[in-house]
């Protein structure tokens, strides 16, 4: 503006708040909006999966668990990641993880970026052994959280600690927590 005016109507020359000059205000029509479509789904293939160092509590190891989405485009992941063991030979083993705590909500990954969930691991020896049934376990089976544990779509990755036991039967609690996927990489 030539005038020295600033270029939003209520504002004076000096920034401060003031009446509007009528002769320079417009009408504005809204001819209908757009909005961009939602990004699609992430899916195990553009996903990588990976855990981290753990923490212990009362019979519990929880571990983070950061999802990198590796496409070169956004996607949305909400909820809770399906968590299960799985044996030396890739079998599943128990019951899966049980959700804990809220949903956050949709989480849009850009490419390269990251989402995280934490795992809860408790301790086999918690549960009556005839009702636990122990058996060994090598990895967690992880799938994203519109996709489901026991389905076989998802990606194996190896226990944090080492090989360990799982719960064939059906205990009274989880053996297996884990949190909704919340923005941003878990660094502990």
């Amino acid at each position: 503006f030539t005038d020295g005016s600033v270029g939003c109507s209520g504002l004076n020359s000096e920034g401060q708040f003031g009446e509007a000059d009528p002769s320079r205000l417009t009408t504005v029509y809204s001819i209908g909006t757009t909005q961009a479509p939602a990004p699609p789904l992430c899916t195990p293939g553009a996903t990588k999966l990976a855990t981290g160092a753990c923490s212990l509590a009362a019979g519990t190891t929880y571990y983070p668990l950061n999802l990198l989405n590796t496409s070169d485009t956004a996607c949305v992941i909400s909820g809770f990641p399906g968590i299960a063991y799985a044996d030396p030979a890739y079998n599943l083993v128990g019951d899966p993880a049980q959700g804990d705590g809220e949903d956050h909500g949709p989480v849009v990954l850009l490419p390269n970026g990251s989402a995280n969930a934490i795992i809860g691991q408790v301790d086999y020896t918690a549960f009556d052994s005839t009702v636990c049934q122990p058996t060994p376990v090598s990895y967690f089976f992880i799938s994203t959280p519109d996709e489901s544990a026991g389905q076989g779509q998802g990606q194996y990755v190896e226990l944090p600690g080492g090989d360990s036991f799982g719960c064939t039967g059906h205990t009274p609690s989880p053996q297996l927590t884990v949190t909704a996927v919340a923005p941003g990489v878990f660094e502990g």
